[in-house]
């Protein structure tokens, strides 16, 4: 940008040749429309095209040149970087977050409204835990979704999951956090079997006149779903089908390669004294880095690339690839990692791969919400087998250096989670006098999006919740 004009390119690479036209932000505000259809020969000679891809705008006087200004493609979320390489139209936009509902924190401290998040948030697909617990026949493990107490089981090669009470004096059937064994309430020794069916009721006959089978005692089971090692549940009856793949969509074939786990991946979990949600968001926030975890610098804008699908975002840190593309790789198992990665699952699940040279690691968190100022921090943190840049010297001292690895990646990352957890304690606390709708930086531009996911979901809810109440 010179002289009140906002100078710059714009390309559709998988349309070479269509001009595009470029929306220009001066402070948030819309200040007008360029089209990207002027020839520069620095393009042409680089490849750009046929060189017609450029486009220059000249700000309003009110505005002038002295303001953050931003460029994003027409009807598109592709924001243009100030940067000179080729394909980074993905940059986040300076915003107010005027998208968020000023009402967004009313869960924050409410036990009603909590109750009332918790019980639309059910029917979404949330991680409930991890393959590697379930690996035997009777394997259990105990857990919640949507605020309710509910158990995931194994039946030889079928994953099944159910509310956790049974059906006849809704005593809880699973009283500790994993174990193995049949389904039996230690109320009255029901005996339920993988469909959740009442098959064994002591003194039936006498008792209630009929056999098990006419008495129709059944528990309330969950949709299951896998990926990876990650194992996905959500509970019946919400407004949408979709099959767990189609949540993910393009974030499917990644997790699915990413969260492939070992049989004893490192485990990190423990208590948040803060609402799940600013625990999540946190992890979204990139601006806070230098204040919390005491970097060196802000990032850049041409630094980092963020993408939307779905209910979800992710974070890419360089420039080697898109999300569709590592989508594709990953499904066709020749993905070879080469930065940081973070992928936000709504509601409450973040996975990120990093780099413990020469070997890649992943981090997943689930946040799991327990009431509005407690979260449950379950984390898991193994070894990828993505191929790594290694010499001969690596494999030869491996057997040696992994331990060692592995406590060094174990004491980070509890560094980073810590000082993430002790930031939210702290924003709890006030959390009763959040008012409005928080002001929101270019590096928090995810935020926005998990706050509209957000109403997405609760609208969805209501919708499931006003469709009982006319039943």
């Amino acid at each position: 940008m010179s002289g009140g004009r906002v100078h710059g390119w714009a390309q559709d690479g998988s349309r070479p040749c269509e001009r595009l036209s470029v929306e220009i932000y001066a402070g948030g505000i819309l200040a007008g429309v360029a089209r990207a259809d002027t020839f520069r020969s620095d393009l042409a000679a680089t490849g750009i095209g046929d060189g017609k891809h450029a486009f220059s705008f000249a700000l309003p006087p009110e505005v002038g040149d002295d303001g953050p200004i931003a460029a994003r493609v027409a009807d598109t979320e592709y924001w243009l970087t100030n940067g000179n390489r080729h394909g980074t139209a993905n940059s986040p936009r300076p915003g107010r977050g005027e998208s968020i509902s000023p009402d967004w924190a009313r869960a924050l401290t409410g036990d009603s409204e909590f109750r009332e998040e918790q019980a639309m948030l059910g029917h979404c697909w949330t991680l409930l835990g991890i393959t590697p617990d379930l690996e035997k026949d009777g394997d259990w493990f105990r857990t919640t979704l949507g605020g309710r107490s509910v158990f995931v089981q194994r039946f030889g090669d079928t994953i099944k999951g159910f509310e956790n009470r049974c059906a006849h004096r809704f005593f809880p059937l699973r009283t500790c956090d994993k174990g193995n064994g049949p389904i039996v309430c230690g109320f009255h020794h029901w005996h339920y079997n993988r469909d959740g069916h009442a098959v064994g009721i002591p003194n039936c006959l006498e008792l209630f006149g009929t056999n098990p089978r006419e008495v129709g005692a059944k528990l309330v089971a969950l949709d299951i779903a896998t990926c990876g090692s990650l194992v996905f549940g959500r509970f019946p009856g919400g407004n949408t089908s979709e099959s767990l793949e189609d949540y993910l969509g393009e974030g499917f074939p990644i997790l699915d390669a990413m969260c492939t786990m070992p049989k004893h991946p490192q485990r990190l979990n423990g208590q948040i004294g803060a609402n799940w949600k600013l625990s999540m968001e946190i992890t979204m926030d990139d601006y806070h880095n230098v204040a919390i975890h005491h970097k060196n610098r802000y990032a850049k804008n041409s630094e980092i690339a963020y993408f939307r699908f779905g209910m979800h975002s992710a974070h890419f840190t360089g420039h080697d690839g898109t999300l569709a593309s590592m989508s594709v790789a990953c499904r066709e198992n020749r993905y070879i990692p080469s930065d940081y990665r973070i992928f936000n699952i709504f509601p409450n699940l973040a996975v990120s791969i990093f780099n413990a040279r020469p070997y890649w690691f992943c981090h997943v968190q689930l946040f799991a919400p327990a009431s509005p100022s407690q979260t449950r921090h379950m984390t898991w943190l193994f070894q990828t087998g993505f191929p790594a840049k290694e010499r001969a010297l690596d494999r030869w001292t491996r057997p040696f250096l992994d331990v060692i690895r592995a406590h060094l990646v174990r004491h980070f990352t509890k560094k980073i989670t810590d000082e993430d957890r002790r930031a939210c304690e702290q924003m709890q606390k006030i959390a009763h006098q959040f008012e409005g709708s928080p002001i929101l930086g270019a590096h928090e531009k995810r935020i926005e999006w998990f706050e509209e996911a957000y109403d997405v979901a609760m609208s969805r809810g209501q919708a499931t919740i006003d469709a009982g109440r006319q039943e």
